[in-house]
């Protein structure tokens, strides 16, 4: 008599259940949070005590001079850190920002120096090139001048120089009328 062998190899496993959804949900949940921890520790700014100091502070600093006796040469003492920048004391000689107001009412009597517009300052030369490209449109002439301040670099846009304060108005209305918030930045020589 012929056997089958066709279904003894078969073994049946038991049933297992299913999960419940509430499982999941509360796994899925999990995972979620814990990647949105991770991506708001990398994106968090770092903060060091004692690395930045405020304009009065840097100016006290410059005019007293520390006696050696009675500094301490602790870490964390203020006496012992350096500023890490200076450019509370360099930029204000380099340039002085001169408000809308006062653009106007010195068409009269202009002060020596060279005036430019500065219609944007970014960390990105590619959103620097964006606004020249759109100020070209507009038949206005732009130059993108590359500042590091503090390891950093910045593109500024600038127009100009304007030796006129009748251009310079007439510039800073134009660009007004376009949505474009330009600063009128006079350079000391």
């Amino acid at each position: 008599m012929a056997r089958d062998y066709k279904n003894t190899w078969k073994k049946k496993s038991p049933a297992r259940a299913p999960v419940p959804g509430w499982v999941w949900l509360i796994s899925g949940l999990a995972i979620g949070l814990f990647i949105a921890f991770l991506i708001w520790l990398d994106k968090r700014p770092t903060v060091s005590s004692g690395s930045v100091e405020m304009p009065q502070a840097a100016e006290t600093a410059t005019t007293k001079k520390p006696d050696p006796k009675k500094s301490s040469t602790k870490p964390g003492s203020a006496a012992a850190q350096k500023p890490r920048f200076d450019f509370y004391t360099i930029l204000p000689e380099m340039e002085v920002i001169v408000p809308a107001k006062e653009a106007k009412n010195a068409a009269r009597a202009m002060a020596p120096g060279a005036y430019f517009l500065q219609a944007g300052s970014f960390k990105n030369m590619a959103d620097a090139d964006t606004l020249k490209a759109r100020l070209a449109l507009l038949g206005m002439e732009a130059k993108i001048e590359p500042v590091t301040v503090e390891d950093d670099t910045w593109y500024r846009v600038r127009l100009g120089p304007f030796k006129d304060m009748e251009q310079l108005n007439k510039m800073l209305g134009d660009l007004r009328q376009n949505n474009i918030n330009a600063l009128p930045v006079r350079v000391k020589s």
